[in-house]
């Protein structure tokens, strides 16, 4: 794989896992407002249940009651809120961006695995290359002596080597499709 390629792909996922690293911070601070909200809910929450079982126990007071009253608007308030902050931080959810990220180093792993198998072809090109030569070679010093018909006479080839021509197919290497 040459380089200019690894740098393409390296440069992309570079990219990508910034971008998703800024919209998880993003979407973090989102998910933190609702967690804060929720909290200052079941602050309010408690307090107005302090407030009842003091009311219950004939120990409240006129400021409490005022208290209770105020609360419950706050509570409508923050559930509000909260319904805003929680779809805000649904929306910022980094999907895309980790979809991104993923797309990036697919490319790059199906680039890998690309090269690989075009450098076993390219190895194989030249072993068959010095087979040919090599069975070349065989003919020439049987021509010398002179007295052989055929090249399968001195040299018969691998039964695997004749399938492989004969299917045109990896059958004959005994493999099964």
């Amino acid at each position: 794989m040459s380089t200019a390629i690894i740098d393409h792909h390296a440069r992309s996922i570079a990219r990508a896992r910034l971008a998703l690293e800024e919209a998880q911070a993003v979407h973090t601070a989102a998910v933190g407002e609702v967690g804060r909200l929720q909290q200052r809910i079941a602050d309010c929450e408690s307090r107005r249940s302090e407030i009842t079982h003091r009311r219950l126990a004939g120990e409240s007071s006129e400021a409490e009651a005022t208290e209770f009253v105020a609360l419950a608007g706050d509570l409508d308030v923050l559930r509000e809120l909260l319904a805003d902050a929680q779809a805000k931080a649904d929306q910022l959810f980094p999907g895309e961006q980790r979809n991104a990220l993923a797309r990036a180093e697919a490319a790059l792993q199906e680039h890998q695995q690309q090269a690989e198998f075009d450098a076993l072809i390219e190895r194989t090109r030249e072993v068959e290359a010095a087979y040919v030569q090599a069975l070349g070679q065989v003919w020439e010093a049987v021509r010398e002596r002179g007295h052989v018909r055929t090249f399968g006479e001195v040299f018969p080839l691998h039964q695997t080597l004749l399938n492989l021509a004969r299917f045109n197919s990896f059958t004959g290497l005994g493999v099964r499709q």
